[in-house]
């Protein structure tokens, strides 16, 4: 019941937001969308125009943002972006995500447990070019939803291969 009740405050927030941008009239909102609204897909490269099926309630919460700057978007003339993301990484990355668990169990001398053959692929974006994006879309005329990414796919193992080496383990 609690994590239905923070959901629900987190959707308000969000429309609360963009209410409060139109009514003070802010030029324009740039959100953080993700690559999570795809879900399962063998679409690859996945495009903009690719369908939408989140299978977990993150990508479902993205999606439903979305969806909410759209609607103010064309209801309202409110300026929105939606940028989704592919995988970002680097410098203070949060604990729970896999670059930093795979860097810290390599540092430490402890097994790092891979699910599946390692063939599975992410597309990653650098935290760097992810800030430069949020600039970018914040400047320019442009709207609507923008896939952000490093615009190739990465096998598990090239990662892990990687990170070993810089490492030394």
């Amino acid at each position: 019941l609690l994590s239905l009740i923070e959901h629900l405050q987190g959707r308000r927030s969000r429309q609360r937001l963009l209410e409060a941008a139109k009514a003070a009239g802010v030029r324009k909102v740039v959100a953080a969308s993700s690559s999570s609204v795809y879900g399962d897909t063998d679409d690859l490269p996945m495009r903009e125009s690719s369908a939408t099926r989140p299978y977990s309630p993150y990508g479902v919460t993205k999606l439903a943002a979305e969806h909410l700057c759209e609607l103010y978007r064309r209801n309202f003339g409110l300026a929105t972006v939606s940028l989704r993301y592919f995988t970002v990484y680097g410098p203070r990355q949060r604990p729970d995500m896999a670059f930093h668990k795979f860097t810290r169990a390599l540092l430490r001398g402890e097994p790092i447990h891979v699910f599946g053959d390692g063939e599975q692929t992410r597309d990653f974006t650098f935290v760097d070019d992810a800030v430069e994006a949020n600039l970018l879309a914040a400047q320019d005329g442009k709207v609507g939803v923008f896939n952000i990414g490093g615009g190739s796919r990465v096998t598990l193992r090239e990662v892990l291969a990687v990170l070993g080496d810089e490492t030394g383990r």
